[in-house]
């Protein structure tokens, strides 16, 4: 039995071609389903989203006596590239594919779908696989997170808690950081304890004071005091740090 290509058409996604192999196998023509669902770049899609597109010769829709390679996908990769695709027409599309097209086909005879139960299961199982993944990155950068509290030890310093908050998508820098702690009683404002945590500050365990002598001359020795933020500390700057400062 010859292959054969039949074209399903809808205003809303365009063409997809569909071959029939002479075993019954249906495939479905990769950059027609990538289009419909909105990929900009439909070779790159495939690639990302596919695991087992097949190239196949077929007649020339323009002259039957030429030959035209093209990239065909599964039902499996079909329902990849659904599950990928981040536009909301993508459930009207899933809805098209087997309410429209594999009936068609169907009705067209020599084509075994598997029952729809099980395609559905399957679409369904793609999406808990994809669930999962984006909650085992959000757990891997919790962990890192983790981890990086645990390296600081007894505590970072401003210039480090200010980058923290950087990273977390906040505007600011390690003096404006400052006074905002400064105006919320976090750290003492007098010049003599300027940057000293205060009594508060202390208490809800935010802060470390950590003391050093230096001598910046010669029989005269001074006490210096850095203050540095405890892992407590960065969690809780993370969570109540305004995003927007006016």
């Amino acid at each position: 039995m010859q292959a054969m290509i039949q074209e399903f058409v809808d205003e809303r996604f365009g063409r997809v071609r569909v071959l029939e192999e002479g075993d019954g196998t249906v495939l479905f023509c990769g950059a027609d389903v990538a289009r419909a669902l909105g990929y900009r770049n439909t070779r790159s899609a495939i690639k990302r989203h596919c695991r087992y597109g097949v190239k196949r010769t077929v007649p020339h829709p323009q002259n039957p006596r030429r030959l035209l390679d093209m990239f065909f996908l599964p039902e499996g990769d079909l329902y990849r590239l659904i599950i990928g695709s981040k536009l909301p027409s993508a459930v009207a599309f899933e809805k098209w594919v087997f309410d429209v097209l594999l009936p068609g086909l169907r009705a067209a005879g020599g084509y075994t779908v598997r029952r729809p139960e099980i395609s559905a299961l399957l679409f369904e199982k793609e999406r808990q696989v994809q669930a999962l993944t984006a909650q085992l990155a959000e757990r891997k950068d919790l962990e890192l997170f983790a981890s990086q509290l645990m390296r600081a030890g007894g505590g970072v310093s401003m210039l480090r808690m200010a980058r923290l908050l950087q990273d977390a998508g906040v505007r600011t820098g390690r003096t404006r950081m400052m006074a905002w702690m400064r105006r919320q009683g976090y750290l003492c404002r007098s010049k003599k304890e300027d940057n000293i945590p205060t009594q508060r500050g202390m208490a809800l365990g935010l802060f470390v004071v950590e003391e050093s002598l230096y001598a910046p001359r010669p029989g005269v020795v001074l006490l210096n005091q850095t203050t540095r933020v405890t892992p407590k500390g960065q969690q809780y700057f993370l969570k109540v740090y305004p995003r927007e400062l006016d």
